[in-house]
């Protein structure tokens, strides 16, 4: 079943990067404007959110037993999001009262910077505990 699936997907991915390496290449030479990219851009984005959608729904469907896998998985983000939402401040300056930015959006980036914090330790801690790991093995 995966290489049905396998084979088609590689020539799908290739086609794209061929049409994406064509239209900069006659962006370069001044043939067409940049709005042509950018909707390229935006097709291409809608690609990646479908196919990031579909393709977790057909693995589970495939193999249930990697879903608890899967589930653990988005849980541990959904405690990792909980705490950073529980340390980002709500805090307003005059810049961010200028610009229209309430509470809840200011708690909201604070949450998402906090977020990538965190995961970013999380992946070197990682990172170091598999190398300390490996050399005692």
């Amino acid at each position: 079943m995966k290489d049905n699936i396998a084979k088609p997907l590689s020539i799908l991915l290739y086609a794209l990067m061929g049409i994406s390496v064509l239209l900069i290449v006659i962006f370069v030479a001044g043939g067409i404007d940049h709005g042509i990219l950018i909707v390229w851009t935006y097709i291409l984005t809608g690609i990646a959110a479908t196919a990031s959608i579909v393709f977790p729904i057909i693995y589970v469907i495939q193999n249930p037993k990697g879903a608890k896998d899967m589930l653990i998985a988005v849980g541990g983000i959904a405690v990792v999001f909980g705490i950073a939402y529980g340390l980002a401040s709500g805090e307003l300056t005059d810049v961010f009262i200028r610009e229209g930015v309430d509470e809840s959006k200011s708690r909201i980036v604070g949450m998402g910077i906090i977020s990538a914090y965190l995961l970013l330790a999380g992946a070197g801690c990682a990172i170091i505990f598999s190398t300390i790991s490996k050399m005692f093995k």
